[in-house]
């Protein structure tokens, strides 16, 4: 009791006599920070401008400064009482929770000198943090139970911390330093889709120390990055079936760890895995994974729409349109769609366009397909984000418009595009992230040079498409080189709308 009333008597001495939270006990229209929050939390609102709206205040007010400096303090407020505990909860997510709560805790009741309070609820923390490898709090509560000892003279335990300090002050560092090689391998590769040789040199050395680190620690997080540089370096020297390897290996390893984040980490091994699938064109391995990810990731969540990106993208490749028209359909009548950032509302117009191209070349008028409609004036309108961005999908725009051309018999309109393409295709042709997108905009040009007639085209675009056949499909952030329909299906696609 002596411990609880050490506790009582700080709280009561220190308790903020107004503590501002948000509200959750009261209607939605009774509480302005209530009411912003839910409204930016489902996207209803996303400005500054909508934001003082809601509560009749300039954005460039006084009133508005104060609105949103006490929302941010409700919000950081709230955080410290997060309903973690849930029955559907991750242990490992509340070993988290109550872990940091009782090192903050830890710490005040050591700064008023509740040693004995402090020490027994280190003794306490230090067992969760041991079972879940949460290295930094077991770091923290054993030098808390050594300067304990120390003061008790407690030669025996003050030695036994001691050793334990020495020792999750190693993995803390390991642990770090195992993320510190795989962030260093992503921040050389974030901004660019180029295989840089120095890149895949320095992959191949972080993954050699990184497995030196595992080997030695084979714990939960070195674990973890050891597995995901790994499968970087595979995925750099485009070696996707070792990746596929290395990804099943993870998830024997995670078998040892189904009461961390374990729905979490498998998520992840199924997204990547359905990467390297979409590299490799393995239509069946990666409807699997599909439906994988369709089960472990939350429904409009940032990692489903990108496992539905990598699936669109794999149908297309594998000539699976019906299934590729679902799911652009499934995304862009979803009402959820209004509210995605700019950008991906665009990406998923971009595919939807592709989508309509190629149905449309093949006259596919399934009774599943019915629902496809396309506009060219509404997606022309719609995507002048990119039109206006020289970095965006404006190459992937001109080539729809001039295929688009080409499939309506339009020579003379197409005249124009061509013009345009021009732009675009007067570049040496380095074998960069947009490398066969300027390959096909030389085969359009050349099909215009030879009047589109198919047989002249054909010969003089040979050794393009052959580059096209034999270049194999490599994912690519940048808009431009996106490849959403294979470039060799497109151009057969092309010559057969060309004049006899």
């Amino acid at each position: 009791m002596e411990k609880i009333r050490e506790i009582a008597k700080i709280l009561t001495e220190l308790r903020s006599k107004k503590i501002e939270l948000l509200r959750a006990d009261v209607g939605l229209s009774e509480n302005k920070y209530t009411k912003v929050t839910y409204a930016l939390a489902t996207d209803k609102i996303k400005t500054e401008e909508e934001v003082a709206g809601m509560i009749g205040a300039h954005p460039n007010s006084e009133r508005f400064w104060t609105f949103k400096k006490r929302l941010n303090e409700r919000l950081l407020n709230s955080m410290l009482f997060l309903d973690l505990n849930k029955e559907n909860a991750r242990p490992y997510i509340r070993a988290i929770k109550t872990c940091d709560r009782n090192c903050y805790s830890i710490n005040i009741l050591m700064l008023f000198s509740a040693r004995h309070a402090g020490a027994s609820l280190a003794a306490t923390t230090l067992k969760k943090a041991i079972e879940y490898e949460l290295f930094d709090e077991a770091l923290s509560c054993a030098r808390v139970l050594r300067k304990h000892n120390s003061y008790l003279g407690n030669i025996k335990q003050f030695e036994h911390y001691n050793a334990l300090v020495e020792q999750y002050h190693r993995l803390t560092y390991v642990t770090d330093k195992a993320g510190e090689y795989l962030e260093a391998l992503n921040v050389t590769q974030a901004n660019t889709n180029i295989l840089k040789p120095d890149n895949i040199n320095r992959a191949a050395e972080n993954l050699k120390l990184a497995k030196e680190l595992f080997l030695e620690y084979p714990v939960y997080q070195v674990g973890l990055h050891y597995y995901r540089i790994k499968a970087f370096y595979e995925c750099l020297v485009q070696d996707f079936n070792a990746a596929l390897e290395t990804w099943k290996d993870f998830e024997k390893f995670l078998e040892k760890y189904k009461s961390y984040e374990y729905d979490v980490r498998l998520g992840e091994s199924a997204l990547q895995q359905l990467y390297c699938q979409l590299c490799v064109g393995d239509y069946t391995a990666g409807q699997i994974n599909a439906t994988r990810c369709e089960t472990l990731f939350k429904l409009h969540s940032n990692n489903w729409f990108i496992y539905k990106e990598y699936f669109f993208l794999l149908c297309m490749h594998t000539k699976n349109y019906g299934q590729a028209a679902k799911t652009v359909l499934q995304i862009t009548t979803a009402t959820h769609f209004k509210f995605l950032n700019r950008n991906r509302q665009e990406k998923w117009k971009i595919f939807e366009a592709y989508n309509y191209l190629v149905h449309t070349a093949l006259d596919n008028h399934d009774d599943e397909l019915e629902e496809i409609r396309f506009r060219l004036s509404s997606f022309l309108n719609e995507t002048l984000i990119y039109n206006k961005d020289k970095e965006g999908f404006n190459t992937s725009i001109l080539i729809f418009q001039a295929m688009l051309l080409l499939l309506e018999g339009n020579f003379r309109k197409l005249v124009d595009k061509i013009e345009a393409l021009k732009r675009y295709g007067n570049r040496y042709f380095i074998k960069d992230a947009i490398y066969k997108s300027q390959v096909f905009i030389k085969m359009l040009l050349i099909a215009d040079k030879c009047s589109y007639d198919r047989t002249l085209t054909y010969q003089k675009t040979a050794k393009y498409y052959d580059k096209l056949k034999s270049s194999g499909y490599a994912h690519v952030n940048s808009y431009d080189g996106l490849e959403i329909v294979p470039y060799a299906d497109l151009w057969e696609i092309a010559l057969e709308q060309m004049k006899e």
